[in-house]
């Protein structure tokens, strides 16, 4: 993931470089598009390197469905990959309840290894479908 972001940072130096050449020595730009989410990025992955304390939660899904309207009348409720796990668990966190294919989720299990961060950001560091 690291690699990825790194990666990212650089292209996106490269595309600035091409769409705005005046900005190009500018060393603002540089630490600003570069620098600092390449620090950002560093900072996140000590974190999750160094996490510690895994705790395991389990939860029972329920499908989600949602209203889906349409200016031509083909609205209606539609299922969506969006999980909800029991209790309302982590409701605010769509990234961790968001699954391509729902097929394998049903009658499931999903587990959540979760362990405390180096810098104090709770990092997950493992799920499984059981």
């Amino acid at each position: 993931m690291c690699c990825i972001l790194g990666l990212a940072i650089i292209l996106t130096s490269v595309v600035r470089k091409q769409l705005r050449p005046e900005e190009a020595k500018d060393k603002q730009a540089f630490l600003n598009w570069c620098v600092a989410p390449g620090i950002i990025s560093f900072l996140l992955l000590i974190n999750f390197l160094f996490s510690y304390s895994p705790v395991q939660e389990s939860y029972k899904f329920s499908r989600s469905r949602e209203y889906v309207s349409s200016k031509h009348g083909g609205g209606g409720m539609r299922s969506n990959t969006l999980i909800h796990l029991k209790g309302d668990k982590y409701e605010d966190y769509a990234g961790l309840r968001i699954f391509w294919d729902e097929s394998q989720l049903r009658g499931s299990t999903i587990t959540y290894t979760f362990e405390q961060g180096l810098l104090g950001i709770r990092v997950m560091s493992d799920w499984g479908i059981h």
